[in-house]
């Protein structure tokens, strides 16, 4: 229990860690779509080499951040008619299941670890949810 409230409460909190870097991701790192339509995304933070070797539980909260990032993307002008499929998929899907999808992806993709986990990590879901 004392290990829970540690993750839980707090400024050196895992959790609250994890949720200042969600909102550094959400907030620096902004896509810019030019006027042929090509859309640039800025680097994120971690590459998938460095999600191999998280623990699971820091693998199961960058994954849930991940997807709660990509679910605020209408405050940045993304119709929420592009979200449907997206939100259907994901409904109800915990940090496990997320890590198993995005860490099948990568075990199936090794020459793709040097790129950068938030592009893997769509890449794995657009697959995963048939779209």
């Amino acid at each position: 229990m004392r290990t829970i409230q540690m993750l839980c409460t707090g400024e050196n909190s895992l959790i609250y860690k994890y949720l200042v870097v969600l909102f550094l991701i959400v907030f620096a790192s902004q896509s810019f779509a030019s006027e042929d339509g090509t859309v640039l995304i800025q680097n994120g933070f971690i590459k998938g080499n460095e999600f191999r070797v998280f623990d699971n539980g820091s693998k199961n909260i960058y994954s849930m951040g991940l997807v709660d990032g990509i679910l605020l993307s209408p405050l940045y002008g993304v119709r929420k008619s592009n979200m449907g499929r997206f939100e259907d998929c994901t409904a109800g899907m915990n940090g496990s299941q997320l890590t198993a999808i995005f860490d099948k992806y990568l075990a199936a993709h090794p020459e793709r670890w040097h790129q950068g986990m938030h592009i893997l990590a769509f890449v794995a879901l657009k697959e995963s949810c048939g779209s």
